[in-house]
């Protein structure tokens, strides 16, 4: 079952979708002195999926950077 498909809302109009299925980091089962470890493996694996799309983005837009997510 997928909760988020389930309880966010529609956006209405045309437009694109892309789901990323990613274990909730404070979900059932994860014991709370391992969720800073789950939500730093989520941030990671975002990062991975985000940052070159970001920079695509920007260099799009003209602007040469590097973008850099914050550590937590």
């Amino acid at each position: 079952m997928n909760v988020m498909r389930e309880s966010c809302a529609a956006i209405e109009g045309a437009h694109s979708t892309l789901h990323w299925h990613l274990p909730d980091p404070a979900g059932p089962g994860v014991p709370a002195e391992s969720r800073l470890s789950a939500y730093r493996r989520i941030r990671d694996e975002l990062s991975v999926r985000l940052v070159p799309f970001i920079e695509l983005v920007l260099r799009t837009a003209g602007q040469e950077t590097t973008f850099v997510l914050q550590e937590v």
